[in-house]
């Protein structure tokens, strides 16, 4: 069904009441089989009744999909933003000092998140610009 909906290039609240309306009782059924199912056959210590159970702990934070159109039920977006991150990881190696790192993960910070908000050009004035004093000798500058 999601992928229906980004192919028809719903709006957030098309999208919104598109699940309203087809996958929150697609969800609704599920939850209550596997309530029931571990009602009826309660094995916890088992892979299957693990699985259950982590789908029932779970719940509560996947119904909130349901709450706002332009939350995804994908991390494929978290895990792009993180990847530039985990390859380079062998370069932050030289960082020199702890000081450094954080620095490093300072500047990658506001870099990443100006891309998402898509405003390099601010992320860009934002860092060439001098910082507090206390935070400029917090980083050793």
């Amino acid at each position: 069904m999601e992928e229906e909906y980004t192919k028809d290039a719903l709006s957030f609240q098309e999208r919104q009441d598109a699940r309203l309306l087809r996958s929150k009782p697609v969800a609704e059924e599920f939850f209550a089989w596997a309530k029931a199912e571990e009602m009826t056959n309660p094995v916890p210590k088992t892979m299957y009744g693990a699985a259950l159970g982590y789908a029932l702990n779970q719940k509560s934070w996947l119904v909130n999909v349901f709450l706002d159109g332009r939350l995804e039920l994908s991390k494929n977006r978290a895990e792009r933003a993180v990847r530039p991150f985990a390859i380079g990881r062998k370069n932050w190696l030289f960082c020199n000092t702890p000081a450094g790192a954080d620095a490093s993960a300072a500047v990658y910070s506001i870099v990443e998140t100006a891309c998402v908000n898509e405003s390099p050009l601010h992320a860009a004035g934002f860092l060439l610009r001098p910082g507090p004093p206390q935070f400029v000798a917090y980083l050793g500058m």
